[in-house]
């Protein structure tokens, strides 16, 4: 009878030291992915959102026409790259050395700016910005897939509401500090906040090695060769990657120009520039709703449906942005920020775990990498080219009904080559 009690109390001490064990290791996770949204909120809400602030200042004080502005958002996407040494590098270095490195030269990059003054300095130190930027933010999705294998589409999701959230926060306090203090000395926060909060996002991840982000562990790559083996739609699929990367070049090229001129097409419409930074903060807030609402769609629509729909739903947007002007009720603008802020935060995840569903899953990380460098290359060309457009023809109607029509046409492409997808989230 003592023997039998001795083995049950050790039992249950086992059992109880494994629960206990197994709820350390989830808060840990749910630590880490709270940093790495974190790390997506500094990245790109002050290196995108927050930036667009400062376009009209800039314009005011060194006479630049609307090619030089859409230039500076460009040259923050021309350290595309940089994703594929990003990508490559995680396994080698961790994640928590890619965003101390990538964090530093984003600061770097933005207080440089305050003692600029020719065009080629801002765009020079932009490309810094963006470097630091896209170190940050490639092996994030990676990172979140292999912390939660069982639910990836919505970890990357998580992450990717970050990144809007962040612009919810940092466009409105943007256009705060530089009402208060000017543009330069609200650049000095900009490096100051992007320092503060990625060393915390740094301190949130732990120790890669410990937790077993580095490197895929046992579990997580056992799942990884049973979902490989045994799913014909984790194969790579050539025709299926032509579609996501024609498609990829559209939405991105539509989003990146319309973010990157939505400052001053919102200003022609005749808002003011508080309205334009309370509108832009609205963005943000759509972002975050759509990238959530797009975890869930993930997890439960056909990515040959939900891929479609979202690249349809963006040239339906061009259109619209196409007839923005002083004459047309604000109704117009008002949709066009809620409709771009959804895509904008939705369109990633799906992207991403349509990619997922078609390479093998241990390939995930660095074939995001190249569809990333792909992503960046867009949205290089997106703010420069709209903006040349307008400045060559005094409107935007010529150029975001082209990028609706390629939009449309992708839209289709997908449709027809993506087939239903059976892939799980395992």
């Amino acid at each position: 009878m003592t023997s039998d009690a001795d083995l049950a109390n050790t039992a249950s001490g086992d059992l109880q030291e494994v629960e206990a064990l197994g709820g350390a290791r989830t808060w840990r996770d749910l630590t880490a992915l709270a940093g790495l949204f974190l790390c997506g909120a500094l990245a790109f809400g002050i290196g995108a959102y927050a930036f667009t602030q400062f376009l009209d200042p800039l314009a005011v004080e060194f006479g630049w026409g609307r090619a030089a502005l859409g230039g500076l958002m460009s040259a923050f996407w021309l350290a595309a790259p940089f994703a594929l040494v990003s990508a490559y590098l995680l396994d080698g270095v961790g994640i928590r050395a890619l965003i101390l490195i990538g964090g530093t030269l984003e600061a770097l990059g933005a207080a440089g700016m305050t003692f600029a003054s020719e065009p080629k300095e801002f765009y020079f130190l932009r490309f810094c910005m963006g470097v630091g930027k896209v170190v940050i933010v490639t092996p994030i999705p990676a990172t979140a897939a292999r912390l939660f294998p069982r639910r990836p589409g919505l970890a990357i999701a998580i992450t990717f509401c970050g990144w809007h959230v962040g612009g919810l926060i940092m466009a409105p306090l943007t256009e705060e500090l530089i009402a208060s203090i000017g543009w330069r000395h609200a650049l000095v926060w900009m490096s100051i906040i992007t320092i503060v909060g990625i060393c915390a996002a740094a301190a949130m991840l732990g120790d890669p090695r410990r937790r077993g982000i580095a490197k895929i562990s046992a579990d997580v790559a056992a799942v990884e060769r049973s979902g490989a083996s045994g799913n014909s739609d984790s194969r790579l699929h050539i025709v299926a990657l032509i579609a996501i990367g024609l498609s990829t070049i559209a939405f991105y090229l539509c989003y990146t120009g319309l973010l990157g001129q939505l400052s001053p097409l919102l200003t022609d419409s005749g808002f003011s520039s508080r309205e334009v930074g309370i509108l832009t903060g609205g963005v943000a807030i759509c972002a975050a709703v759509g990238v959530i609402l797009a975890g869930g769609i993930t997890q439960w629509v056909s990515t040959r449906f939900s891929g479609s729909g979202t690249v349809l739903l963006m040239g339906v947007t061009a259109l619209g942005a196409a007839r923005v002007g002083p004459e047309v009720s604000h109704w117009l603008p008002y949709s066009l920020v809620i409709v771009l802020g959804t895509l904008m935060g939705g369109g990633d995840p799906i992207f991403a775990d349509s990619l997922r569903r078609t390479v093998f899953r241990h390939q995930f990380a660095r074939a995001y990498g190249w569809w990333y460098l792909l992503c960046l290359c867009s949205c290089a060309a997106g703010p420069y080219v709209v903006g040349a457009a307008f400045d060559r023809r005094g409107s935007y109607h010529l150029v975001f009904n082209a990028i609706a029509i390629a939009c449309l046409i992708t839209a289709a492409l997908w449709l027809w080559v993506i087939q239903r997808s059976s892939a799980r989230s395992v």
